[in-house]
């Protein structure tokens, strides 16, 4: 037992924490170092970057796989699109499409041309969120002010280096600029953001929080992974129980271990 306490104390100066005393419960102790647990729709959940405090190489690994970067905010030190190439025309629907980098920020324009070249029907938006990992292709997203999250028609096709319409906006009559981005799109696109209990039932508003989670983490196949915590936080520590409180996709039969997996990967 003794190891173990010198590695929960390891670990935890690893995240900068510094070991509650005797008597202390576990909850108060995660609370202590500023270790914010979810509730509501979604709770047990911490920020993955706890995670990666202690399991330091399987982080990085990860940090490598598409799946960490399936969402994010854009940046200036994420650029992969030509920006110098950066206007398409979309022939069945006559529109012009065109992204631009402004100080880090992505701006998106849409317009048609009159017959005298000026630029009519001009919608322009700064790009609030990324979706795809750029291994293969980009989206783009804009929020509102309610939380209501829609996508563009613009996509970047990262292996034939080129902007094009995103999948779905290839026709001459499509969604245009108010292509509503469902709970059931980002199940799959991204963590779980902490929202309300019964906010995201069937029927009711599809409105998202403006703080989200940025890509596929840890705890989408590994499960919430507060009890984990507290069971390394316990006063008795015992390495069976803070290893039984986390799901080890590995070790589970194949039937339960495909069901994570077909959660998103079974093609209809």
């Amino acid at each position: 037992m003794g190891g173990l306490r010198h590695f929960i104390v390891a670990m935890a100066v690893c995240l900068g924490i510094a070991p509650a005393e005797g008597g202390e419960h576990a909850s108060d102790r995660m609370a202590g170092p500023g270790i914010h647990v979810t509730s509501g729709a979604a709770p047990g959940y911490v920020d993955d970057a706890v995670c990666g405090g202690c399991h330091i190489d399987k982080a990085e690994s990860f940090a490598a796989v598409g799946m960490s970067r399936s969402f994010y905010r854009p940046s200036a030190d994420n650029v992969i699109e030509d920006f110098a190439n950066n206007h398409f025309h979309h022939l069945p629907s006559d529109r012009h499409y065109e992204m631009e980098l402004r100080g880090g920020e992505y701006w998106f324009r849409r317009y048609r041309l009159a017959r005298d070249g000026r630029r009519i029907d001009v919608f322009e938006r700064k790009i609030d969120w990324i979706l795809g990992s750029g291994n293969h292709s980009r989206v783009y997203l804009y929020q509102t002010a309610d939380g209501a999250m829609f996508q563009l028609p613009l996509a970047w096709y990262t292996q034939e280096h080129r902007w094009d319409m995103a999948p779905g906006f290839e026709w001459k009559r499509h969604l245009g600029v108010m292509r509503t981005v469902h709970r059931q799109c980002m199940f799959c696109h991204n963590a779980y953001p902490e929202v309300a209990e019964g906010s995201d039932k069937a029927g009711l508003p599809e409105l998202f929080p403006f703080a989200l989670p940025e890509g596929i983490g840890c705890q989408r196949c590994h499960g919430p992974g507060a009890e984990h915590l507290r069971a390394l936080y316990a006063e008795d520590q015992k390495l069976e129980e803070v290893r039984a409180a986390i799901v080890n996709p590995g070790k589970l039969p194949p039937d339960r271990l495909y069901s994570i997996c077909y959660g998103c990967h079974m093609q209809p």
